[in-house]
């Protein structure tokens, strides 16, 4: 259904070919008018994909089967709540199991370390909201590592500060993310180890600093109602265990942030996203909590009013 819409791919910086972003727009007929003043929000719905940090064969386009239930017969976010569709490219690790000629150009290795992903899709971010100005009103889903990064945005300067101009998501839906560094590579047994050294360097320290996991500051930026973490997890999912989401949904918990966690996807870690059903679900369940969160926020504010008046 995705091939139905524009499609324009951009690029959001010029050091690196992965520095880009897939965007997918309603046709002029088939576009959904522009929300009314006052009325629930329009959302742009921005993807950022998994793959370890160094997968070149998990790419932006791997958002696609999520769009598509998106835009399905029976679609879980209605496409008048949708302004348009994104997805984030963004530099990546060293794989052993693909290496690179030793003349491959700098514009397409593979070298990327902390803080460059995370730089990318701010990068990507910024540049999606200077272009088409949606401000806060995007929701960011993100799959394994790409949940890592979607919530490590909300983390300001312990992870990155965002670029001048760009504003946080009114939403981060994490799907069977990775979200403790030392946690599961502990319960591993060392046989992540080399992956998140490939991304993050040897040094463990590091890893808890920027770990969304193990962080306890996201108040002063998305605590009392100001963001919006929705978890999804699959039990089925053979590379991720429970405890991540665990972890995540407690340390959201202890900071103050509205968190829904949802354990209730099918299949395997890779099964989930190649399926994208489950994750347009719940894509879904945020669009409506997001709603129930506004409009009490809107009575909380009618309330305060009447008491001053009286």
């Amino acid at each position: 259904m995705a091939d139905a819409l524009r499609y324009t791919e951009f690029q959001y910086g010029s050091d690196h070919e992965l520095q880009r972003v897939g965007v997918w727009e309603f046709a002029a007929s088939a576009s959904p008018s522009p929300a009314a003043p006052g009325s629930r929000p329009k959302y742009w719905i921005v993807y950022l994909h998994g793959g370890a940090f160094r997968d070149p064969r998990v790419q932006l386009l791997s958002a696609l089967p999520t769009f598509d239930h998106l835009l399905g017969p029976h679609p879980a976010v209605p496409a008048s709540r949708i302004a348009g569709f994104a997805s984030v490219d963004y530099r990546l690790s060293p794989h052993p199991d693909f290496p690179e000629p030793a003349d491959t150009p700098a514009s397409r290795r593979r070298v990327a370390r902390h803080p460059d992903h995370l730089a990318d899709v701010w990068a990507g971010l910024a540049f999606l909201q200077r272009r088409f100005g949606f401000g806060a009103d995007y929701i960011v889903v993100g799959h394994s590592a790409g949940a890592f990064l979607g919530f490590q945005l909300p983390m300001g300067p312990a992870a990155l500060a965002p670029p001048d101009g760009a504003v946080l998501p009114a939403c981060v839906v994490g799907v069977e993310g990775v979200y403790d560094l030392r946690g599961i590579a502990e319960r591993a047994g060392g046989a992540l180890d080399g992956i998140f050294e490939g991304a993050f360097g040897t040094d463990r320290h590091l890893w808890d600093a920027v770990s969304p996991g193990r962080f306890r500051g996201f108040g002063p930026a998305w605590g009392d109602g100001k963001g919006l973490a929705v978890l999804a997890y699959s039990p089925e999912d053979e590379l991720v265990d429970a405890a991540e989401v665990d972890t995540m949904e407690r340390t959201f918990e202890e900071n103050g942030v509205k968190v829904l966690a949802f354990r209730d996807l099918k299949g395997k870690h890779d099964e989930v996203r190649e399926d994208g059903s489950g994750i347009a679900r719940v894509l879904g369940l945020a669009v409506a909590e997001l709603d129930r969160l506004g409009k009490a926020a809107v009575l909380e504010r009618k309330g305060l009013n009447m008491r001053a008046v009286e």
